[in-house]
C-alpha cells in the first residue's frame, strides 16, 4: 500500500491552510494533537502536516525541535495504522 505523499514537502505544498476558516482555530487543534498524542483523522493528519512545514528548521531541544519530533512520530504512526488497516 502506498501513502498518499512520498514525503513531508510534497504534502505541505498540496495542502492549503484554507480549510481553517475563521470557526476555526488552527493552533488548538494542534495543541489538540499535541495533548492527546494521537492523529485520529484526516483533518488532524492534514493540520500535523502544515505545522511540521511550518517548524521544519527548528533546532533540535528547541521547542519546537521537540513539537516536530512529537508532530513527525505522530504523523508516521497515524500512516502506518492506516496502511495496516488497509490490509487486514
Amino acid at each position: 500500500m502506498a501513502l498518499d505523499f512520498e514525503n513531508i514537502f510534497e504534502a505541505v505544498s498540496k495542502k492549503d491552510p484554507a480549510p481553517f476558516n475563521e470557526e476555526y482555530d488552527y493552533r488548538t487543534l494542534v495543541d489538540k494533537i499535541l495533548t492527546s498524542n494521537k492523529i485520529t483523522n484526516q483533518t488532524e493528519l492534514d493540520t500535523a502536516l502544515i505545522r511540521a512545514g511550518e517548524i521544519w528548521d527548528a533546532l533540535l531541544k528547541s521547542a519546537e525541535g521537540d513539537e516536530l519530533d512529537q508532530l513527525a512520530d505522530l504523523i508516521s504512526d497515524y500512516e502506518h495504522e492506516k496502511i495496516m488497516g488497509k490490509n487486514k
